[in-house]
């Protein structure tokens, strides 16, 4: 359900978006709807509509507050959204997507949502036919589970902390061309 779900719900956002910013770039509109349709995002507006409460959970995750985990919040909600699609079609799913939505679209501007600095260095690098950087995990911080999903390694130190770092974009490009030349990588 989560599947069909997140396909309908990046079809509506994408759609509600073109629209909305018709003058947009291509670039500016899919940063958009990234920001929209990430978990985060999922995770609030599920919270909004107080969705962790209709959620059922085994005991272990229900003792654990896994309802009010963000990855959950957005799986359920993008599964909710496929089961409006499913049973209701395009046209109800797009009106409740939009409904839900409705607390951060009437502020939404695609020009304040920045780009950020890794995309920004690798722009530049590439308009001056610079090879990009290739970016190397130095350090982990948090969880294993957390930083590497189960399905892709185990470990039996699932709950040990672990500390991640990555060569910053920001300290690359200092390094790397002369002061003068430096692209602004705040936000603007």
């Amino acid at each position: 359900m989560e599947f069909i779900g997140d396909a309908v719900l990046n079809c509506v956002i994408a759609e509600a978006l073109f629209e909305r910013f018709p003058a947009s770039s291509e670039g500016e509109l899919s940063r958009v709807r990234a920001s929209l349709v990430n978990r985060d995002t999922l995770a609030r507006l599920a919270r909004n509509i107080s969705l962790a409460s209709e959620i059922l959970l085994g005991d272990g995750e229900s003792r654990s507050g896994g309802a009010e985990r963000p990855s959950i919040l957005a799986d359920a909600l993008e599964a909710v959204f496929g089961a409006v699609f499913l049973d209701g079609g395009y046209d109800a799913t797009r009106a409740s997507i939009l409904r839900i939505y409705a607390p951060v679209w009437q502020d939404l501007d695609p020009a304040a949502l920045a780009k950020d600095a890794k995309t920004r260095l690798q722009e530049w690098l590439q308009a001056r036919r610079i090879p990009v950087p290739e970016y190397v995990v130095t350090e982990l911080a948090g969880l294993i589970d957390e930083i590497i999903p189960p399905a892709l390694a185990y470990s039996p130190y699932a709950d040990a902390p672990v500390v991640i770092s990555v060569v910053a974009p920001s300290r690359a490009i200092c390094e790397m061309v002369p002061s003068g030349d430096i692209p602004s990588l705040q936000a603007p």
